[in-house]
């Protein structure tokens, strides 16, 4: 469908019809972008999380290194 009108147009036509549809099509995610930005005790929370996840992971990934190296590991 979307093929067929757009087939025959030049670019001075059919520009503006892909901004239109661009913008109908982010507007839900920039409304979202704009929830989250505001809320500033939700992104704490996903950063705090995001940290402990992140560090958990890192000494997951130290102690499998000293180990394979055979280094004692620090306290």
């Amino acid at each position: 469908e979307v093929v067929e009108e757009c087939q025959n147009m030049n670019w001075g036509t059919f520009k503006p019809l892909l901004t239109d549809a661009l913008i109908d099509h982010l507007h839900p995610i920039q409304v979202r972008y704009e929830e989250i930005m505001s809320d500033s005790g939700y992104l704490d929370e996903v950063l705090t999380q995001g940290a402990k996840n992140a560090a958990e992971i890192a000494d997951t990934t130290l102690h499998n290194v000293y180990q394979a190296m055979g280094f004692l590991r620090r306290q």
